[in-house]
């Protein structure tokens, strides 16, 4: 984790504020480090105050009978499409946590930012109710969302030295710049979101720090496919068959809501 000094000052900010209850939303491009901002937060938080990411299989049940303990920031990673269970869900703790003396955060996960007609954030609202859209509304932190944009320089730089010396090499801020300069050229549209940078890194040093020809984005992600397919054979006893299987699933799992309990 390197750089979001004020991404996470403003966040401090955020839970540090008098409103009993407040929420607020990070939104980002794909792969621009939200889900891994919110951990950091928690992780970070002080010893009187306590932080979660909220379960999709969560009930009404689970909420009702939940019993705050603590200053609390509850985390929802991905709302779209989930908007109607995630407003039940802020509804029942905010009033779970109003008969306490504790505060409540909620941090909503996504990466549009738009709150026209139709999106996320206006379904959300929609879905609590008239009246309580209007509180809900009225609690929200900002009228703008935390919104991630790339790393700044500085930031890349650090966090190419990291990577490279979680993979065992030494320091050299020399290289670290140069291979920055070269995942701008490779990596233009992208700019420098951590995942693809990251990525791009571990790919170097896996090709013998040596850089690897990419006409494309897509085949630095398909080569990290093929080398976790070489893991998951290992599991299945090198059954390609079952090993494409679990692929399917999990492709099917990300477009759909899937039971697998009844799946052979």
């Amino acid at each position: 984790f390197c750089g979001r000094e004020e991404e996470l000052k403003r966040l401090y900010e955020f839970i540090n504020s008098d409103a009993p209850f407040s929420w607020w939303s990070i939104t980002g491009q794909a792969a621009s480090g939200k889900s891994r901002l919110a951990y950091e937060l928690i992780s970070r938080l002080p010893s009187s105050w306590f932080g979660f990411l909220v379960s999709e299989r969560v009930h009404q049940s689970d909420v009702e009978t939940y019993k705050p303990f603590c200053n609390t920031v509850a985390v929802f990673d991905y709302v779209a499409g989930r908007e109607r269970q995630i407003a039940e869900t802020i509804l029942g703790l905010r009033h779970v946590f109003a008969a306490s003396a504790y505060k409540f955060r909620v941090l909503l996960i996504e990466r549009t930012n738009s709150r026209s007609v139709n999106s996320w954030y206006s379904r959300l609202l929609q879905y609590c109710g008239r009246s309580e859209s209007a509180l809900l509304k009225s609690d929200e932190y900002a009228d703008s969302f935390l919104y991630l944009d790339d790393l700044d320089h500085n930031a890349v730089i650090h966090f190419i030295s990291a990577v490279c010396r979680k993979n065992g090499l030494d320091d050299n801020p020399e290289r670290d710049a140069e291979l920055c300069d070269i995942y701008a050229l490779s990596f233009e549209r992208l700019k420098f979101r951590p995942l693809y940078v990251q990525l791009f890194i571990e790919e170097w040093i896996h090709n013998g720090c040596n850089t690897a020809k990419y006409d494309k984005y897509t085949e630095l992600i398909e080569d990290l496919l093929k080398k976790e397919q070489e893991k998951w054979l290992v599991s299945v006893g090198g059954d390609l068959s079952v090993c494409n299987a679990c692929i399917r699933l999990l492709v099917r799992a990300n477009i759909a809501p899937l039971q697998i309990d009844g799946i052979p």
